[in-house]
């Protein structure tokens, strides 16, 4: 999955989670989450190596890339360039990844309403990729249901969330990164943040399959510029559509926790997909409770009378980051915490779903932050497992006893995963 964003980490995107140990019924929970105009974890296309062979580049980043403004607040048709400043990126030193990305990626487009008559077949080749990238149906929104999103202008701008796609494109208007993202406001605030849900760059067999060229686009800077592209769009979208004069705040992505799944490759793949998260920038948003335990605030309602809500992890990547501090908790203040996750659950209220059950989750948050001492951004890779931090929350507990049975044994999964001595494990754990 692709959430890269720093200049140390390659362009990494999100494979489908095997065997991930959701019941049929969260899973199909999950799939009407993400038709609503946030939702779905973020699906960030995970690879951590280069491609081997190089993609065609310029001798010099292009300096024909197109220079437009963004789009106004409603538009209809063809793709629209974003052209990115340094106000766009959240650190300094992304800034030559995005030279280098520049040298491979002729521009980047955010993708109007109905972009098939000015460009016909762009959109097809992005799905194709969205699609190559995430070929698990449980993982990806289905094709239908993005067009029907990018021609549906309610959907498209609103004044509680905008639904956008943006593009990357090589020298012959090839797609070869995708960037799926909502905006949505911040209440208390003069803001607003960016839900990610898909994004990745195209491999070797993708560009052969596709195009009939030997090389791919991964490890290029690709998703550092479309990262930056985002933010461009996020701050039209705050300050002209949903009437946040503050501009972006911040990104928000979705994951599982470490070792919340049912077989050694997907475990291990949960602590991946968070490393890669870590590496744009992102830390996991944590509360510190009064008594000393720790857990998640994130909790998706429960989106039917006959399901349940799920909890997982929220991360947040802000405007800005300090690269130096990547690998170190921080307090986040109180407050913009409560915001955060508070417009999580408030998008399920505006998107229709059963308003009883939005209340029930909105409670418990409050419930939760009312008796938090302190919010913390970790590190998303360093946070413990998912079987230390059911421990210390009920909640997180019974969901995992209805997902995975003997705790115990799944203890002992997740160790073995790990390449942990059991007994050793079984220590750290208090059993």
């Amino acid at each position: 999955m692709t959430n890269t964003n720093i200049p140390t980490s390659p362009d990494v995107s999100p494979r489908p989670i095997k065997g991930s140990g959701l019941s049929q019924e969260r899973m199909q929970s999950r799939a009407a989450l993400r038709r609503a105009l946030v939702g779905g974890k973020s699906y960030i296309h995970t690879n951590f190596e280069a491609t081997a062979t190089q993609p065609e580049s310029e001798d010099e980043p292009n300096k024909d890339w197109k220079v437009t403004d963004a789009p106004p607040s409603t538009f209809k048709e063809g793709l629209y360039t974003l052209n990115v400043g340094d106000e766009h990126i959240g650190h300094e030193k992304e800034r030559r990844r995005i030279e280098e990305a520049r040298r491979f990626v002729h521009e980047v487009v955010l993708v109007g309403n109905d972009p098939e008559e000015q460009a016909p077949g762009v959109l097809g080749q992005g799905l194709e990729l969205f699609k190559h990238l995430f070929p698990d149906p449980n993982e990806r929104e289905p094709n239908a249901l993005v067009r029907e999103r990018l021609g549906d202008q309610a959907q498209r701008r609103g004044p509680k969330g905008c639904f956008d796609v943006i593009y990357g494109l090589e020298k012959d208007r090839n797609v070869v990164g995708i960037h799926h993202f909502s905006t949505i406001p911040l209440k208390g605030s003069d803001k607003a943040i960016t839900y990610l849900q898909y994004t990745g760059s195209a491999d070797d067999k993708f560009m052969q399959d596709n195009y009939g060229k030997a090389f791919g686009y991964r490890g290029h800077g690709i998703m550092t510029l479309l990262y930056a592209a985002m933010a461009k769009q996020a701050e039209e979208n705050a300050k002209n559509t949903l009437d946040r004069p503050g501009g972006h705040a911040g990104t928000i992505l979705e994951s599982e926790f470490i070792g919340q799944a049912s077989d050694e490759d997907a475990i291990r793949y949960t602590k991946e997909r968070l490393v890669t998260h870590g590496r744009t920038g992102a830390k996991t948003i944590m509360l510190r409770m009064k008594d000393g335990k720790l857990i998640s605030p994130h909790l998706q309602p429960a989106l039917s009378s006959d399901a349940k809500a799920i909890k997982l992890l929220l991360s947040y990547r802000p405007a800005k980051y300090d690269a130096g501090k990547l690998d170190q908790v921080e307090q986040m203040d109180f407050d913009e915490g409560k915001r955060v996750v508070n417009a999580f659950i408030d998008n399920f209220d505006t998107e229709g779903f059963n308003k009883d059950e939005v209340e029930k989750a909105r409670q418990q948050v409050a419930e939760w932050f009312a008796n938090t001492a302190s919010v913390e951004l970790w590190p998303p890779a360093q946070l413990p497992t998912v079987v230390e931090l059911a421990k210390q929350d009920p909640f997180l507990m019974s969901q995992c006893e209805d997902d995975f049975g003997d705790m115990d044994a799944h203890a002992a999964l997740v160790s073995e995963a790990f390449g942990q001595k059991t007994d050793a494990a079984a220590s750290v754990l208090g059993s």
